[in-house]
């Protein structure tokens, strides 16, 4: 119909910022906005892992799990490749 939709992304264009990565370094590198994309910490092991923490996502994973306390969905710990501070596909669980 010609319509026009202005869409607004979520955040801002990733910028460059200080990482504490999986295994510890600290990187800048090219990172989401932590709505997006939140570091966090096992309390029972101590592991870093990164969450992707979208209201959407987050719906879907409490959703799939029956547990309404998951804040996200874990990304695996280990990085792709070595530039990189997490890794680029969903924690196998």
């Amino acid at each position: 119909d010609g319509a026009t939709v202005d869409l607004i992304p979520r955040t801002p264009n990733k910028t460059k910022r200080l990482v504490r990565c999986v295994d510890g370094a600290v990187k800048s590198i090219l990172a989401a906005d932590e709505s997006v994309v939140r570091p966090g910490m096992s309390a029972s092991t101590g592991m870093r892992h990164f969450e992707v923490v979208t209201p959407a996502v987050t719906q879907v994973v409490r959703n799939q799990f029956d547990c309404m306390s998951l804040s996200g969905a874990r990304l695996e710990n280990q990085p792709t490749n070595a530039l990189d501070c997490f890794g680029s596909h969903w924690d196998e669980r």
